[in-house]
């Protein structure tokens, strides 16, 4: 009975709390996660700084896939939020696809990207939407063991319906119509693909071979991060020029944004903490120029140390539609700062980033960002909580990022 009684008094105490934060505008509208790992604000263990009380902390951190790894967040033509998972290496299983059609408040059911086939492993899903047509692009590893020398792993399959429903997947091999006669041998890279303001499409790969003057990696030579692009919707597709690295040096995973100038800038995991690499192409990610690292603390608030996770990159405002450009960074911050994601924010396409802030403490792997169509932010991540291989999803604004002393102002948005 006494057990009873203690139960009842936290859930009123809880149930308190939570009309005290709604009163006090602490939760983004209509976050009611019944899957959360944790609820923002630092008080659970979750570490989300929640800033000035008028700022509201980013929307509770919920569980949208357990047991599944390398994320992807994608938002289509009709603003219908995509949250795109896969297997871990070396893990039979499908790729999968959850709809969102509220901005991220509520998620559909879990949707096959791929065959499910237990003896198959679909990994490393490499996404791109296009803007004008609506077709998603999806690419993919299908291999039964994680490096397959002989038979390039490569797939793709594409939507037409929103992400509802997937063609039949295919081999670029097979379809020499549109991909040429003369494909060298490419893996998928998981992360975001773009779509250009030209109308170019970018998605990640990798080029493989066995050279022996190649760096080996899991026996098998890596050339070079490269790109598949189309300049006609995926109708054909052609590969860039490896981005160049230095010998025995890898770039494994990648994310890519377009410049206000129209340059295309890269950003690589490295080796190690702090190991971030990056290169620009000035001919809309055909060709490459040499690719520099970035220190822990070059341009970086001082003291703060960059993960070395596959990392999300998007544009959330440019000066020509908005009132000032500003480019958003996610990563994993490892040791000795404290693990957590962090998420970073740039005035000057890339140059240097002036604001950060901890979104979550505690264990955090890759990470994707999106901006949502209310032009809150979306950031999809792989964590240890609650179970092992869990990939979350919050949402927040740049009003929580910059402590209030920044925000979207809609009033100063310009005409297309």
């Amino acid at each position: 009975m006494r057990m009873l009684r203690a139960k009842k008094v936290e859930m009123v105490a809880a149930a308190a709390a939570c009309v005290l934060a709604l009163g006090r505008g602490g939760l983004l509208a209509a976050d009611a996660a019944p899957a959360a790992a944790g609820k923002p604000g630092g008080g659970d263990g979750s570490g989300a700084s929640a800033g000035p009380a008028s700022v509201a902390p980013p929307s509770e951190h919920e569980v949208l896939f357990r047991g599944r790894r390398i994320p992807s967040l994608v938002v289509s033509k009709k603003g219908t939020v995509l949250a795109f998972c896969s297997i871990g290496d070396n893990h039979p299983g499908n790729g999968v696809v959850r709809r969102s059609e509220d901005g991220g408040r509520t998620w559909g059911k879990t949707i096959a990207v791929t065959p499910a086939d237990k003896r198959m492993q679909y990994a490393s899903l490499s996404v791109v939407s296009d803007r004008q047509t609506g077709t998603i692009w999806c690419f993919y590893n299908k291999s039964t063991r994680r490096w397959d020398a002989e038979t390039p792993p490569i797939w793709f399959t594409y939507s037409e319906d929103d992400g509802l429903t997937w063609k039949e997947p295919a081999r670029p091999y097979d379809d020499t119509e549109r991909f040429g006669k003369d494909l060298p041998p490419l893996r998928a890279v998981q992360g975001r693909g773009i779509h250009l303001k030209n109308g170019r499409l970018l998605v990640n790969c990798y080029r493989i071979d066995k050279n022996p003057n190649e760096p080996i990696y899991k026996g098998l030579s890596y050339v070079g991060p490269s790109y598949l692009y189309s300049d006609d919707h995926g109708k054909t597709w052609r590969l860039s020029k490896p981005v160049p690295r230095r010998p025995y040096h890898l770039a494994l995973e990648f994310a890519t944004l377009e410049l206000m100038d129209g340059t295309v800038y890269w950003n690589a995991r490295g080796e190690g903490p702090g190991a971030r690499l990056t290169a620009l192409s000035r001919d809309g990610g055909v060709t490459w120029e040499a690719r520099t690292p970035v220190g822990m603390k070059t341009g970086m608030e001082a003291g703060e140390f960059l993960g070395h996770a596959h990392s999300g990159l998007i544009r959330l405002t440019d000066e020509r539609q908005h009132d000032r450009n500003r480019v958003l960074f996610s990563c994993d911050q490892p040791v000795p700062k404290g693990h957590g994601l962090r998420i970073w924010l740039s005035y000057d396409e890339c140059k240097n980033w002036q604001k950060s802030k901890l979104a979550k403490e505690g264990h955090a792997g890759y990470s994707d960002l999106a901006v949502l169509p209310d032009m809150s932010v979306g950031c999809l991540y792989e964590s240890n909580k609650p179970s092992w291989c869990s990939i979350l999803f919050t949402r927040f604004t740049l009003e929580w990022l910059t402590d209030g002393e920044d925000k979207i102002d809609v009033t100063k948005f310009k005409k297309k």
